[in-house]
Parts: C-alpha cells; sequence; structure tokens
C-alpha cells in the first residue's frame, strides 16, 4: 500500500521555531502561524510553552500534540516539584519529554526546543518526536527551519550579550516567515534569564511585528534585449485569405461566414 495514499486526509503543517543561549540565559522564539494544510487556523498562536516558572518549550509540528504533551509534562513536573520540595532542573523535564515521546516512535508530532535556567545555568536542549535529544548551543526546527538556520549559523557566537540574542532570534524567525508559506505573522520571543546562586529564572515576553520583504525595484534596460540579438533561423510569412459579404434582410450580419483558410 502505498504510504502517501494511506495518510488521506492528513494536514501539512507549519512553524518556525528556534533557541539561542546567551551569556545569562536563553532565548525562545517562534511565529504566530497556526495552518492546517492551505488554510490559516489562527493568526495569534503562541507557540511557546510554560513548563515551569523557569522552564519553556518551543513547539512544532501538531498544534494539538505540541500543547498536550507539554501541559502534561508540566503537570508531572509540578508534582514531582511538590513532592521533593525541589526545583525542577531542565534536565529532569528534558528526560520526561524523552521518555513520554520515545514509545510512540515519532507518531505525536511534537517537534520541540526546550529552554531554562536551573542552579547550574542556562540550557538548550533540541527534542524531536521519536525522543532523541541533544544539547544545543543554539537550534532551529520546523518548516521555516531552511532559512532560519543560514541566519543562526552565520550570525552566532559565543556569550552573547541579551540584546544580541534577541535580535538574532528575530532576524532568524524572520527569514522563516518570508521564505516560508506555513510561516508567518509576529515574532513572539521569551527571555530566561538565569540568577546566580539560585534555582530560578527571571522570564520576560515579548513580541515583534515582522514586515514583509521590500520589492526589488526594477532596473531600466537591465533585461531588455536590443532587436537584432538573436539571430533568425527561418522565417514563414503567411497571407491569410478575406471575404466580404453583403448583409441584407435575409441575411442578418450575425450569420456565420466560413472561414476561407489562408494561402499557402
Amino acid at each position: 500500500m502505498d504510504p502517501v495514499k494511506s495518510l488521506k486526509g492528513t494536514k501539512k503543517t507549519g512553524t518556525t521555531i528556534c533557541g539561542v543561549v546567551f551569556k545569562g540565559g536563553v532565548v525562545l522564539g517562534a511565529d504566530s502561524k497556526a495552518t492546517g494544510g492551505h488554510i490559516v487556523m489562527d493568526k495569534s498562536c503562541m507557540k511557546i510553552h510554560k513548563m515551569t516558572p523557569s522552564i519553556y518549550c518551543g513547539g512544532a509540528g501538531t498544534a494539538a500534540d505540541t500543547h498536550h504533551v507539554t501541559a502534561m509534562i508540566g503537570s508531572q513536573l509540578r508534582l514531582l516539584e511538590l513532592n521533593t520540595g525541589r526545583p525542577i532542573r531542565v534536565e529532569t523535564a528534558c528526560v520526561k519529554l524523552k521518555r513520554h515521546l520515545f514509545p510512540y516512535q515519532g507518531h505525536v508530532g511534537a517537534h520541540l526546543i526546550l529552554g531554562g535556567c536551573d542552579f547550574t545555568g542556562p540550557h538548550l536542549y533540541n527534542v524531536s518526536n521519536h525522543g532523541s535529544v541533544s544539547p544545543e548551543d543554539f537550534s532551529v526546527m520546523g518548516s521555516g527551519s531552511y532559512a532560519a538556520v543560514g541566519v543562526m549559523e552565520s550570525k552566532y557566537k559565543p556569550d552573547m550579550t541579551e540584546e544580541e540574542a534577541i535580535n538574532l532570534t528575530i532576524e532568524a524567525i524572520t527569514a522563516g516567515i518570508i521564505h516560508d508559506e506555513g510561516s508567518g505573522f509576529f515574532v513572539n520571543y521569551t527571555v530566561i534569564r538565569h540568577i546566580k546562586e539560585s534555582p530560578y529564572a527571571e522570564v520576560s515576553h515579548g513580541y515583534h511585528v515582522s514586515r514583509p520583504a521590500p520589492r526589488q525595484k526594477k532596473i531600466k534596460g537591465l533585461f531588455t534585449i536590443p532587436r537584432g540579438e538573436t539571430e533568425i533561423m527561418k522565417e514563414i510569412v503567411v497571407d491569410f485569405a478575406t471575404q466580404t459579404s453583403e448583409i441584407t434582410i435575409d441575411k442578418p450580419h450575425n450569420t456565420p461566414i466560413k472561414p476561407v483558410g489562408y494561402m499557402q
């Protein structure tokens, strides 16, 4: 059976999410366009999900899966925090996510970028939908990642300032918005700042309205080819025959006239 035909009724999704580690914390960013196939479902979709007060997760893929997976794991982390009496580490959230996703072997459409701060410092993890995990300095996921990763790889540098990390996140998401039909509207970003000698973090949220790429001005004569530049290989001249007809009462003007054809 054709695997493509067996997926009848599925919808193509589109998203651009990214995360960057800077000197004092983590920045997570995402676009705000939710699509189902070629239909825009939501223009202001929040794709950065809160898991604990100092740990957030950006989600790409199926919106329902990303929302429910992060909400469920977030509730488990809260119960763990109440039972142990200790703040949750980012690595603990990462283990919870991968242990939940791995048994489904990729059939849960939750592609996640996990970021946060604990007493060991800022952390960023790339969590795929089949349960594999990798720690990263920066990460990009979603259908717009092909454009966004180029910005990240060319402009990322270690020990960035908070302002540089925010600007890089906005630029990367904007590149995904411009070049990917499934990403769009404005950029949401969350800044998680590490507090020294504290298991908690300071969190702030923001957004940036992305403008479309300006149209290139037409340069006069840029693509104008002067007459005579192209060699004429063969020339055929055809004279079409004409026919006149007199309009009378017996033969009105809307009477069809049979074409004569053309003369060789």
